[in-house]
């Protein structure tokens, strides 16, 4: 808490056990040892603390505390994890799509009726994309642009959603549209209101000629 006094914000601190001094026999003889295993130490939920009895050379014998960062941290900090390393990984990989899906679905679906604090960055709207188009020096910059703006339009909250559309493009990419509409059918028959499912399906007829049905 100390962080907290000096700089008048929450900053999280990971102390290394090398860092830390231990306390001499007679300062902590001078405390009880419930009073010592009390001794008020603010910890996230996540951490766990756990005590065991120690005893040196000396007659002095106490109960020394130990505390556990979450796997979390102790990955932040390169801490070998063992097996749990890969699973961190995944979830944090999860949780960061998660993040980008929702920011590009709010940036597609604008909510007019919300109020934003200048300088949101949830004020961006894919319009606001569009005109970049105009401002671009080279062929490399806009195609960047348009990746993204396509990507904006493929989101969807769910990935497994996401996915399947993406299967579904490179089906037709193999040439097996028969496959690739089998794949937007049923991506709309669960997703109705999925509307790239719709363009991919309309693109697909219209490379089998099919116009009416591409309409």
């Amino acid at each position: 808490n100390d962080t907290t006094r000096t700089s008048a914000q929450d900053r999280f601190r990971y102390v290394c056990e090398e860092h830390l001094e231990l306390c001499s026999s007679s300062a902590s003889s001078s405390l009880s040892e419930s009073e010592q295993m009390n001794l008020e130490v603010e910890l996230d939920d996540d951490w766990s603390v756990s005590s065991s009895s120690s005893s040196g050379s000396t007659s002095f014998s106490s109960s020394v505390l130990e505390y556990v960062a979450p796997s979390d941290v102790r990955f932040q900090h390169a801490e070998d994890l063992g097996t749990e390393d890969e699973e961190i990984v995944q979830h944090c990989m999860e949780s960061l799509l998660s993040n980008i899906s929702m920011f590009l679905k709010d940036m597609r679906d604008h909510d007019e009726t919300r109020t934003y604090k200048d300088g949101d960055v949830l004020q961006l709207q894919l319009d606001d994309i569009f005109s970049l188009l105009q401002f671009v020096d080279c062929l490399e910059d806009a195609y960047i642009v348009e990746e993204f703006i396509k990507e904006t339009w493929k989101v969807h909250e769910e990935p497994d959603v996401r996915w399947s559309l993406e299967d579904g493009t490179e089906a037709i990419l193999r040439g097996d549209k028969s496959r690739a509409l089998t794949i937007f059918d049923d991506l709309i028959k669960h997703n109705p209101e999925y509307l790239e499912a719709y363009n991919k399906k309309a693109t697909c007829h219209y490379m089998l000629g099919e116009m009416k049905k591409s309409i």
